[in-house]
């Protein structure tokens, strides 16, 4: 495993919501500086394979199949989360 001062993680919720922000983690954490990320970096451009507009709960349209995959899904997503955890 990495040392926890050789990596650092960033939340795609957080990312999504204030890209700006994000990077300037992102910057400092890698010692470059908040200050080097423009303050106002606009909306995320839409991938060229968007169907449809984005929207915070737009996944609950495949609920079922999430939920049914969950199971196998859970034990990765454990690990995730505790190699992000902050140490």
């Amino acid at each position: 495993m990495l040392d926890a001062d050789r990596y650092t993680t960033l939340d795609y919720a957080d990312f999504t919501a204030d890209p700006a922000a994000a990077m300037a983690g992102i910057n400092q954490a890698m010692g470059y500086g908040a200050d080097t990320v423009p303050a106002e970096l606009g909306p995320m451009p839409l991938s060229r394979t968007t169907v449809s507009a984005p929207q915070a709960d737009k996944w609950k349209r495949h609920e079922a199949e999430i939920t049914a995959l969950w199971p196998m899904l859970s034990e990765t997503q454990a690990k995730i989360e505790a190699f992000c955890a902050p140490t």
